[in-house]
């Protein structure tokens, strides 16, 4: 049975749950991309996972900065320029938004694991090792990947969700642009509904 999205959260209207999810997008792409300029302006201050492969860092600062770019835009379509054409072409940088996080997460998780070596003898510096110190910095690279996955396990959900809702709002325009196309015409815009999100990534 399809059923179409018709509120976020069960509670919140379409169009406000777009918003929110731009804002929080926005938010957290500004954070991840000045704290990753930041560790290349000062590399040995704080913890990076992603100083074991400086490439990763730059690639980093680039999809994060298209993450805020995206959520700029869809604040900019959803409250200046409302129409289903430019939210069917924000519900595509939407899912581009959700690939490109799953990446980042797993990337992430990837480079924790493959240098446990190399982060535990950051930690715990030159001279002799003691183990009390051994023990603190397993403990906190324990903590590290377990927050790591953690916040995989939480951001990766949101994000299709967020996704999911902005895909249900350019398919409800479609409709309300369009109340006397048939049914068949708006199978036709099926990949813009939020069904169709679950679907196509069933087939990856």
């Amino acid at each position: 049975m399809d059923v179409q999205l018709t509120k976020c959260c069960s509670c919140i209207p379409l169009k406000s749950g777009v918003v929110i999810a731009s804002s929080l997008w926005l938010i957290y792409g500004i954070f991840q991309t000045v704290s990753n300029v930041l560790y290349l302006i000062s590399p040995n201050e704080g913890i990076n996972f992603y100083k074991y492969i400086s490439a990763c860092t730059f690639s980093t600062i680039i999809f994060y900065g298209l993450m805020t770019l995206g959520a700029l835009f869809g604040l900019f379509v959803v409250t200046l320029a409302n129409t289903y054409k430019m939210m069917s072409i924000y519900s595509k940088i939407a899912r581009g938004i959700v690939g490109l996080d799953i990446i980042s997460h797993i990337v992430t998780i990837v480079v924790t694991v493959l240098y446990k070596s190399s982060m535990l003898d950051d930690c715990i510096g030159p001279g002799d090792i003691t183990s009390s110190r051994a023990d603190a910095c397993n403990t906190t690279y324990t903590s590290l990947l377990t927050l790591s996955i953690a916040i995989t396990a939480i951001s990766i959900p949101l994000s299709v969700y967020f996704s999911i809702i902005i895909s249900a709002y350019a398919y409800k325009r479609k409709k309300k642009e369009n109340p006397e196309s048939s049914d068949d015409e708006l199978d036709d815009f099926s990949y813009d509904s939020p069904n169709a999100f679950v679907t196509s990534n069933s087939n990856l």
